[in-house]
């Protein structure tokens, strides 16, 4: 089954907030519908209260109160979105997590109303990111982002090409540009083992890696050909390149995982950075 659905969780929260807004937007430019879904979980001591099924009746109800008003306040300046809601018990992340296998799009705030409010990311934000069946939008950083362009991180990975080919759909759908960036390091020797630096030729390396990229995106442009497109090889730590161009763009699209790091983990760790450290949205983009 192919979902039409954007799925989008509410908690009350500002963040929560700004993550439906987003939702709206996108289901917009998609012409999909919407599923909002506040999940939450009654935390109990081991011994219940006597007046647990009155506590409970009443915590569903203010669920479902939110729910509701929420669906009208989209019906109100969306009339013609096709809307659904609904208020479920359960841990939240695992709710979303199992909803996104019907799910287009998942789309989270970066913090909800729970846990510790100096954190970067919230446990729920970064749960969905990492474990999501569909790719997965985390709303953070700057609230004008209706200028710039869709920035794609490109490794040569698997991922990071499906990765490139959503960020020029998400482009298309905005009217602006793409910029796409390949991050690369100078080798270094291993430490405290006697082996000499590894020297390489600095300008073969980046040729390499431009004419890699500018052919990766020749494709994609000539199916989109109304999307300019720039591409950037830079030297330097792909987190820290991809967090400083975000600070210009809509939106940030990475692959759920690249080249480094351990195969088994879900996320790699540029776009889990990303979820702490961008300033604007980022998505993680998954087959």
């Amino acid at each position: 089954m192919t979902s039409t659905e954007i799925l989008v969780g509410i908690d009350g929260s500002d963040a929560g907030s700004a993550a439906l807004r987003w939702a709206e937007a996108e289901a917009q430019r998609r012409g999909t519908g919407l599923h909002v879904v506040l999940a939450y979980d009654l935390q109990w001591p081991p011994v219940r209260p006597q007046r647990f099924d009155e506590i409970e009746a009443i915590v569903r109800r203010q669920a479902e109160s939110m729910v509701n008003e929420t669906i009208k306040q989209i019906a109100g300046h969306s009339p013609d979105r096709a809307v659904r809601g609904e208020a479920r018990t359960g841990l939240p992340a695992r709710v979303l997590i199992e909803l996104s296998r019907d799910a287009e799009l998942v789309v989270v705030g970066s913090r909800g109303l729970g846990g510790f409010g100096s954190l970067l990311l919230g446990s729920v934000s970064d749960q969905v990111a990492a474990h999501a069946h569909s790719s997965v939008v985390v709303v953070r950083g700057r609230t004008d982002t209706g200028v710039g362009p869709v920035v794609v991180g490109v490794d040569g990975s698997p991922g990071s090409e499906f990765a490139l080919g959503v960020a020029f759909d998400e482009a298309a759908r905005r009217g602006c540009g793409l910029t796409a960036v390949t991050a690369y390091s100078q080798p270094l020797s291993a430490p405290g083992i006697g082996i000499p630096p590894l020297i390489s030729d600095r300008d073969k390396v980046e040729s390499d890696l431009r004419s890699y990229l500018d052919g990766a995106v020749a494709g994609w442009g000539d199916k989109y050909p109304g999307v300019s497109v720039q591409t950037e090889v830079v030297d330097g730590q792909a987190t820290h390149i991809l967090a400083q161009a975000s600070t210009q763009a809509r939106l940030v699209v990475v692959g759920s995982r690249g080249h480094g790091g351990f195969d088994r983990l879900p996320l790699g760790s540029v776009g889990r950075q990303l979820l702490h450290h961008a300033d604007c949205p980022v998505m993680i983009a998954r087959p």
